[in-house]
């Protein structure tokens, strides 16, 4: 199979630090079997992990702090700009990390040094994946997990596919189109699902090119691609033009396709990692469950943070977070890398070689259902 030269180019570190290492320790095989009891609040958190199943949500205000008789500190990686990571910086900002006995350290640092410093125990938690890279680290050995989601993109958004106007998902076979995080970008998963259903064509390793998303409206206007992924809110002036087609969203409902990992470090203290993921979720249940860009304050303190301004925040519509990662989405995704040439391996992974949602259960106090 091909291989991606930009992979290859990211797997040499990966694979000098896992050897640094000396081996990882297990991490989903350490989890609590058994009964749970749901935490007051989140009765009804359990639900179905099925892809395109409603986001699970406790009640405002829940789970509610446990602290921890030892304080403990907890070290991520997660971006800045971005506002999936709204919930992360305001749990800290706001002391709910605090509330669980909890520091959290935050550092920003590129995805490849991410998954290398996770899988060494340097770092606990990053969000970062579930990209081409990360199934790469794993499928080499990485003692890393994809433990929660982050975002699913609601309706009104047009955030996704874009091509100028008068193209179709149709008109798309055998062109080219462009991703800022290139052939092993989550993004492709449900374009290629488009393309498929319209008649289109798969994806491909010689289809799919690497544009910066600055550049990218530039090069579709010129173009030099045929289509590109547009996030938020690199969309919005698109749209305003009207000479673009907006061809369909690349975030399924129900289906986050961003996510966050953890390491040996993070297992290792889970009593720590479960108040972690208990302050997050009380975040997002409490501020960001529903229509947080109708609240000024709200929108100020997240523009802030995200180092924009709140008129830009409020351009495109709230995000739905969503923390739960589903069922029957990482060997979809694995399928749609493997036709953009972007995996260094055979062997499709299965779930739970990926992805353990114990964590999140144990926060909850439930069991989610297939």
């Amino acid at each position: 199979m091909r291989r991606s030269r930009a992979a290859l180019l990211l797997l040499v570190p990966l694979l000098v630090a896992a050897c640094a290492t000396g081996g990882g320790t297990a991490t989903s095989k350490d989890s609590v079997a058994g009964a749970l009891t749901p935490e007051a609040g989140c009765e009804g958190y359990g639900v179905s992990a099925a892809p395109g199943g409603p986001v699970a949500r406790c009640a405002p205000g829940a789970p509610a702090p446990k602290p921890l008789v030892q304080p403990a500190t907890i070290v991520m990686n997660m971006p800045t700009g971005f506002e999936f990571a709204a919930p992360w910086y305001w749990a800290k900002e706001h002391g709910e990390f605090e509330k669980e006995n909890l520091t959290v350290e935050i550092q920003n640092l590129p995805s490849a040094d991410a998954y290398t410093l996770t899988a060494q125990g340097r770092i606990d938690f990053a969000c970062s994946g579930p990209n081409a890279p990360m199934y790469n680290a794993i499928a080499q050995g990485f003692d890393i997990k994809w433990v929660t989601g982050s975002i699913a993109t609601p309706a009104s958004s047009k955030s996704g596919l874009w091509a100028r106007k008068g193209t179709s998902l149709a008109d798309l076979q055998g062109k080219v189109i462009a991703s800022a995080a290139g052939p092993g970008s989550a993004s492709l998963y449900p374009v290629d699902r488009m393309l498929t259903a319209a008649g289109g064509g798969d994806l491909s390793g010689d289809t799919v090119k690497t544009v910066s998303g600055p550049d990218m409206q530039q090069a579709l206007e010129a173009g030099a691609i045929d289509a590109g992924i547009f996030l938020d809110p690199r969309w919005v002036p698109l749209e305003q033009s009207g000479n673009f087609e907006f061809l369909g969203s690349t975030t399924p409902p129900g289906e986050s396709l961003l996510g966050c990992i953890a390491g040996p470090s993070f297992y290792a203290k889970r009593d720590a990692a479960v108040a972690f993921l208990r302050a997050v979720s009380r975040t997002v249940n409490t501020t960001f469950a529903g229509d947080y860009h109708a609240d000024p304050a709200v929108v100020a303190d997240v523009a802030r943070m995200m180092g924009t301004t709140p008129a830009e925040l409020v351009k495109t519509p709230s995000p739905v977070f969503d923390l739960l990662v589903r069922t029957n989405t990482s060997e979809p995704l694995q399928q749609t890398y493997r036709k953009t040439n972007a995996l260094q391996y055979s062997e499709i992974l299965p779930d739970d070689r990926v992805v353990d949602r114990t964590l999140l259960e144990e926060a909850h106090g439930v069991r989610f259902g297939s």
